[in-house]
């Protein structure tokens, strides 16, 4: 399977999450791609089985507008892709994902929920959570360790 993770940052904890994404992916044995949103191509989306998209929470409880605008300008490349999310937030609920991906569903886009995610402030990005959600995006369960 072809993973691509495309994550914007702004303090370096959606980053984390997304290097420890990436190396359970490796580790179970899947290609991956890893770029950040202002080094992404539409190309990254090519030939991938699965995007993770990476965010932290922004004014509003949102998602930053350009991952919002990154998937919008690409919705074609993302059908026929399943597509998950994960995130950082330090205040809220952490429900920030909730209606970007209730909109990708109304245009026919197969989006895993719930997103991942991590407070800020809480431990860093653990390994059993992480390997959790990745099992359940990849369908399989992933090496321990």
């Amino acid at each position: 399977m072809k993973v691509t993770i495309l994550y914007f940052t702004s303090s370096g904890n959606t980053a984390r999450i997304a290097d420890v994404l990436a190396d359970h992916i490796r580790r179970s044995g899947h290609q991956v791609l890893l770029t950040a949103l202002d080094e992404a191509q539409p190309s990254d989306l090519s030939g991938a089985d699965l995007l993770l998209v990476g965010s932290p929470a922004w004014s509003g409880e949102r998602v930053v507008q350009p991952i919002e605008e990154f998937l919008t300008e690409n919705l074609d490349r993302l059908r026929g892709r399943r597509i998950a999310f994960f995130g950082s937030y330090d205040w809220g609920e952490g429900r920030y994902f909730e209606h970007l991906v209730a909109r990708l569903r109304v245009e026919g886009l197969d989006v895993h929920a719930p997103p991942l995610l991590f407070r800020v402030g809480d431990d860093e990005p653990q390994n059993d959570d992480a390997r959790e959600f990745m099992g359940e995006v990849l369908g399989v369960t992933g090496p321990a360790g």
